[in-house]
């Protein structure tokens, strides 16, 4: 696969999960496809994706998700994106009172035989805490930092 069709193959993956569908998204990968959200309890392959998709729809909704940065590999796509929406009841275990909040994430798209084999994301949770305003440790400029950890 080259750059523009695993673009294409995981923005239909994206949109299929936007939209309420992770049987869509997951008719989308291999049967062995797995996920991994960094700091996430481990998952153990498509049921737990399908799960992870199903809260996350149905307590973020995010109204745009522009890439900032796509890089390409031979077999695998990494995505920069920035998720903008709104938190509905529980996101991540956080009481999101219906508020906007914008989350950077980075993700691995791997693929296998032309389907997605495995995504791994990164999430910004801090900033999504601070946002919230939630269980987050008080900002500190980096001089302070520096000063406090010597």
């Amino acid at each position: 696969m080259d750059f523009d069709d695993m673009y294409a193959w995981v923005q239909r993956y994206l949109q299929a999960r936007a939209e309420g569908a992770p049987g869509e998204a997951l008719a989308l990968c291999t049967p062995d496809f797995s996920r991994e959200v960094v700091g996430w309890p481990a998952d153990g392959g498509r049921d737990a994706a399908q799960r992870f998709c199903q809260e996350l729809c149905a307590h973020f909704q995010p109204a745009q998700e522009p890439a900032v940065h796509c890089h390409y590999l031979p077999n695998a796509l990494v995505m920069d994106r920035q998720l903008c929406g709104c938190v509905h009841g529980a996101s991540f275990g956080l009481a999101g009172d219906a508020r906007e909040a914008s989350l950077r994430v980075v993700q691995v798209f791997e693929f296998q035989d032309g389907r997605l084999r495995r995504e791994t994301v990164w999430l910004d949770g801090e900033a999504l805490c601070r946002q919230l305003g939630v269980g987050c440790a008080p900002e500190r400029s980096a001089p302070a930092a520096a000063a406090q950890a010597q």
